[in-house]
């Protein structure tokens, strides 16, 4: 299988069932996936909400492990994580049903828990790159949305939902501004808009962009595949 561990992949397990942690521990190991463990639902939360995770796996017998099952869908970094949820009885397959992409039965084991993971890691990944970010410098000429030339500033990375450039004079949060920039190895540029989501006073600033026209999304979306994979270290294009 692909090295997840080159990946950064994160798991995180709300739960205070030593052998359920134990079980879910060696099998997330085993595809080398970081693990990060607690034992109430409200830790487990403030952690989640701060990051990006990459799987989530709660234990119904936990307080309010169910809710946070439907938090989660509501979280902007996580609310397409793959979850899992833990149900020591039957009776519960429908109250999780909603918030959570796999149920298993405890005490759970580590086959049945590794053919499920299995099929979520293809969910994880392809998040991962939806989120991955391209550290790249190019150069990237910004303009505000009435014409105005602001500068010719340089990339600092690059994904599929926006940039962060380095431009002087600085951005400032919230403007709209017009942006051309060329991906490396690219046969043509991309010319699109952006709003300004954060911004310093040392000229750093990070762009959301707004909706590409479908050959630039297609253009960069390939180019950011490619990228990720050799960040992975897989040829462009290998099965996965």
């Amino acid at each position: 299988m692909p090295n997840a561990a080159a990946v950064g992949l994160e798991a995180v397990i709300l739960s205070s069932d030593p052998q359920l942690i134990e079980t879910l521990t060696t099998s997330l190991q085993r595809f080398e996936i970081d693990v990060a463990t607690f034992s109430e639902s409200e830790a487990a939360s403030s952690y989640i909400s701060t990051r990006k995770v990459d799987t989530i796996i709660v234990d119904s017998e936990v307080e309010g492990g169910v809710l946070l099952l439907n938090k989660v869908r509501h979280m902007p970094s996580n609310s397409r994580t793959p979850t899992f949820a833990a149900v020591h009885t039957r009776d519960l397959y429908s109250d999780v049903a909603a918030g959570a992409h796999f149920v298993i039965e405890k005490p759970v084991s580590s086959m049945e828990f590794e053919r499920a993971l299995h099929a979520a890691r293809g969910m994880m990944l392809g998040e991962r790159r939806r989120y991955h970010r391209q550290p790249v410098q190019v150069p990237i000429t910004v303009a505000r949305a009435g014409g105005q030339m602001l500068c010719n500033g340089t990339t600092v990375n690059i994904s599929e939902n926006g940039l962060a450039l380095r431009c002087e004079p600085a951005v400032r949060k919230e403007e709209i501004l017009n942006l051309q920039f060329t991906l490396p190895n690219a046969p043509v540029g991309l010319r699109c808009s952006g709003e300004v989501v954060w911004a310093d006073s040392k000229g750093l600033g990070g762009i959301r962009f707004l909706p590409l026209r479908k050959d630039d999304q297609r253009l960069l979306a390939t180019w950011i595949e490619s990228e990720f994979e050799r960040w992975r270290g897989i040829p462009h294009g290998s099965p996965q």
